[in-house]
């Protein structure tokens, strides 16, 4: 069975794959309303997202929101998500953080994390990580 922790929601379980998939792209859209982090595990690890609005910014799409995407495996290392066209000098400030543009990635690039790593239990090797 895989489990999705909604820290301040509730958790997600399901034995059937595709019944669990479909909750996982609505759990992450409304990550504002459901607190600060999802967190998906795998016998390996979990893959964990951080998001939110862009700070005094009106938002109506998601891809406007920002998210930073972190693995951490059972030896305590980490991998983070990169954004190849975020600028590491650059300080991004949303939710409860400020972050170097080169971790702040679209809503798409962590949907895309997160169903490879939910179908695999591995990084996806498309995507940049660091």
């Amino acid at each position: 069975m895989r489990t999705i922790h909604l820290l301040r929601g509730a958790y997600i379980k399901s034995d059937e794959t595709e019944s669990l998939w479909e909750q996982i792209p609505e759990t992450l859209k409304n990550i504002d309303e459901i607190g600060s982090r999802v967190i998906l595990e795998s016998e390996v690890g979990y893959l964990t997202v951080v998001g939110g609005e862009v700070i005094g910014e009106e938002i109506d799409e998601i891809d406007e929101h920002l998210f930073v995407v972190e693995f951490f495996d059972d030896k305590g290392d980490f991998s983070t998500l990169l954004n190849p066209n975020g600028d590491p000098e650059e300080i991004i400030s949303f939710g409860d953080g400020d972050f170097m543009g080169n971790v702040v990635v679209e809503f798409s690039a962590v949907e895309k994390a997160f169903e490879h790593f939910f179908r695999t239990g591995k990084l996806s090797p498309d995507l940049d990580w660091e």
